[in-house]
């Protein structure tokens, strides 16, 4: 059958007449007209860490949030960061287009001493790890309220607990790295610090619940360690606790180095040997006093600011003496469930001998 030009002509020009669905209008209008606001953090602390992320959506979690104005105390924000400047409550609320949320409450509190734990899986095969090592380092000392410490495997240092303790934390890599047992990086290449610092100040915009103090005594044959604890919110999940020792600059004489003859910008490394002749580590696991997936804090009346014992641990000095420049992290956390939620509610540190409180 021929068709004329006329009737294939009135076909294109039909054709060309439907509605282009690319060009349709998009109903950015939220489910069932409600708009609702959350915030990062309902607690904050006020110093340089203490902010709050705000975010706008509708009941099926669609947001909104460059299309919405926030406001503190009705005073308009910048963006969708809320920077407190003083102790206090503040209202918080967003508006958009004609919809406006209800308010949430954000208290801002004098900071409690918080510190942020890093655990980070290293090994002296591991070619990756000098720069990576090196940088956790730098960023250790920087900043006063990291903790970090390694947990080495398939080399010298290994304890007979890696295994265990790569198998809680859900670690198969090597680097590896958790902040706070939840936030998880593996490389196999050069670190990008920048996300480890964005998630550590995340941590630490966030108010403690609880604080931690440490009593390390050397006795006659053995060293005891204290670890005590100060509550500042009603815990409503049980929480445990962990001890582990460490001892600091270990030098190994065979670390691979895969960043020799690298043009990585700024890589200590590129111009060194493969393997390393010297390489220094620093706080490396020697060993868990507690079990490793922690010891139970038995559940007592609550009293806001009140001070409790929760662990006390014998170590023989024989069992120290081949060891040097040692010391005790300890870390309350929620028991690992899902290990890629944040379980560590704050940590603490002391040198072998010494004693730190809470506010320290």
């Amino acid at each position: 059958m021929k068709y004329s030009p006329l009737l294939i002509s009135l076909c294109m020009l039909a054709i060309s007449c439907q509605p282009n669905t690319a060009d349709e209008k998009i109903d950015l209008t939220p489910y069932n007209n409600h708009l609702y606001i959350e915030s990062s953090s309902y607690v904050l602390p006020l110093n340089q860490y203490g902010r709050a992320v705000l975010t706008s959506m509708d009941e099926n979690g669609n947001q909104f949030i460059g299309e919405t104005q926030f406001y503190a105390d009705d005073q308009p924000l910048a963006g969708n960061v809320f920077i407190p400047h003083s102790i206090g409550e503040y209202r918080i609320k967003g508006i958009y287009k004609d919809l406006e949320s209800k308010e949430i409450l954000i208290k801002v509190e004098e900071p409690l001493s918080k510190k942020i734990l890093v655990e980070y899986f290293t090994s002296e095969t591991c070619g990756w790890c000098p720069w990576i090592g090196t940088r956790l380092d730098s960023l250790d000392e920087a900043n006063p309220n990291v903790i970090s410490y390694s947990i080495h495997g398939q080399d010298p240092w290994q304890t007979s607990q890696t295994d265990d303790i790569q198998e809680l934390l859900q670690v198969s890599d090597r680097p590896a790295i958790r902040i706070n047992r939840g936030y998880h990086r593996n490389f196999a290449a050069p670190l990008v610090i920048q996300p480890l610092i964005d998630s550590i100040n995340y941590f630490l915009s966030r108010q403690a619940e609880l604080q931690i103090a440490i009593e390390s005594k050397i006795l006659t044959h053995e060293t005891s360690i204290q670890v005590k604890l100060k509550y500042h919110n009603t815990p409503f999940d049980s929480i445990y606790l962990s001890v582990v020792a460490v001892e600091d600059e270990l030098w190994s004489y065979a670390q691979n180095n895969y960043f020799s003859g690298a043009t990585y910008a700024g890589c200590p490394y590129n111009d060194l040997p493969n393997p390393l002749p010297e390489y220094k580590n620093h706080n490396v696991m020697r060993g868990y006093l507690s079990p490793i997936e922690g010891v139970l804090i038995p559940e007592g009346p609550f009293v806001a600011g009140s001070e409790k014992i929760i662990g006390e641990f014998q170590v023989s000095l024989s069992d120290l003496s081949s060891f040097h420049n040692v010391y005790f992290i300890a870390l309350v956390h929620k028991k690992p469930g899902d290990i890629k939620l944040s379980s560590v509610l704050n940590a603490q540190v002391v040198k072998l001998g010494e004693t730190i409180g809470f506010n320290e």
